[in-house]
């Protein structure tokens, strides 16, 4: 694989890239990477909840809260919506232990709502904590939520707290939940310990009318225990899910005719590409650029390494055999010092497509670095944090 240029860019004490459920009274801990317009990591732990900007520069306006009255659970970002004239999505929501939904901007760092009592209404005891979150395009305006104890899925309104609709997704607590999509087409991955991924369609509001339920789609062949992440994008090919299990492959599908109607028993689908790694990825996510829209680039991360993939999705094999495809740019932890927590693309021209942000570190105390593919140069710490604030000055001055 090509060598690294890591820059160490910050030190900072977010806790894992994954959270941890579970009940009782074990903590609850996140790491989210936000989208490279947001520049920050979002992190929680307990009733705390905090954005780390991941530049020097933007240090002093790091916003956290508190919350004495809740104890988090799971978080997700905003879905990518360039079409509608925006770079990106900067909202992000956080579940509860009591089944309660929140909803915050990430610039201001205010609520966009109220506290939603979500599953909280519908669900008693320590498994009503909310199991995954994904929050819809800005026009819908809403959140959806699943919950360890109940196999619905609800559609929570962000401007007043009410569910607006349930449906069930599966015969237990769903534990992985994904949305994304381009205009109206609009698509919501879910995932149940053991059983089918199902990809579902969302209808859209009419006027002051709530959505329809959502449409099921299709079936995709899930892993034999949970899966650990997933997402779903648009391609010119169709719609494109993934999914992770802390193995050391990602699973992605082509559902080309995921538009038509599910009429009937539907076939399982099986992955059309495998991306392939020699250590375990826990969590991937779609790229979305428009510098080639005919490739599909996937970024995905484990405690050892981070990695990108890229491949065509009109190549996807018609025999039922995936592709298998290796990563075109890997950092190990070895490289960085330390174990890796969460990954973002750069907020960079796309002329420099192998670019990565890292957090990287003990729970406690992690850093931030900038990965660059360097041919032929072996990987190194350039500065710590403090003097590459003063190397900054002495180039600016």
């Amino acid at each position: 694989f090509p060598a690294v240029l890591c820059q160490r860019v910050g030190c900072l004490h977010p806790p894992m890239a994954s959270a941890a459920r579970e009940g009782g009274s074990r903590r609850a801990r996140g790491c989210r990477f936000g989208p490279p317009e947001a520049g920050a990591l979002l992190t929680f732990s307990g009733s705390r909840w905090r954005l780390w900007r991941d530049s020097t520069e933007d240090h002093d306006s790091e916003v956290s809260h508190s919350d004495p009255n809740e104890s988090y659970t799971a978080a997700c970002w905003g879905p990518d919506c360039g079409d509608e004239g925006s770079a990106s999505d900067l909202r992000f929501a956080l579940g509860c232990s009591s089944g309660r939904v929140q909803v915050w901007d990430s610039r201001s760092g205010e609520p966009l709502g109220p506290t939603a009592a979500a599953f909280a209404a519908v669900a008693r005891g320590v498994d009503c904590a909310v199991a995954a979150l994904a929050l819809g395009r800005p026009h819908r305006a809403s959140v959806f939520a699943s919950c360890y104890a109940v196999p619905e899925i609800l559609e929570v309104d962000i401007s007043d707290g009410c569910t607006r609709s349930s449906f069930r997704a599966g015969k237990v607590g769903v534990v992985q939940l994904a949305a994304g999509g381009v205009g109206s087409d609009e698509w919501l991955l879910s995932a149940c310990p053991g059983s089918v991924l199902k990809l579902w369609h969302l209808q859209a509001a009419r006027g002051s009318l709530a959505p329809s339920a959502p449409e099921l789609r299709a079936r995709l062949a899930g892993p034999a225990d949970r899966s650990t992440g997933l997402d779903v994008c648009c391609s010119s090919s169709g719609t494109l899910a993934l999914s992770v299990d802390g193995t050391q492959q990602v699973d992605v599908f082509l559902c080309e005719a995921a538009s038509n109607s599910g009429t009937g028993k539907q076939a399982t689908l099986s992955a059309a590409f495998v991306l392939s790694s020699h250590e375990q990825i826990s969590s991937a996510q779609f790229v979305r650029s428009k510098a080639d829209e005919g490739l599909a680039t996937v970024i995905g991360f484990g405690a050892s390494l981070a990695a990108i993939w890229s491949f065509r999705p009109e190549k996807a094999s018609r025999k039922g055999v995936p592709r298998t495809v290796a990563p075109s740019f890997v950092v190990l932890s070895s490289e960085l010092g330390g174990r890796v927590l969460s990954a973002r693309t750069l907020s960079q021209p796309q002329r420099v497509p192998a670019s990565l942000v890292v957090a990287f570190g003990p729970v406690a105390n992690p850093a931030f670095a900038a990965t660059h593919a360097l041919v032929d140069e072996a990987p190194t710490i350039l500065a710590s944090h403090v003097d590459l604030c003063a190397w900054a000055a002495m180039q600016a001055g």
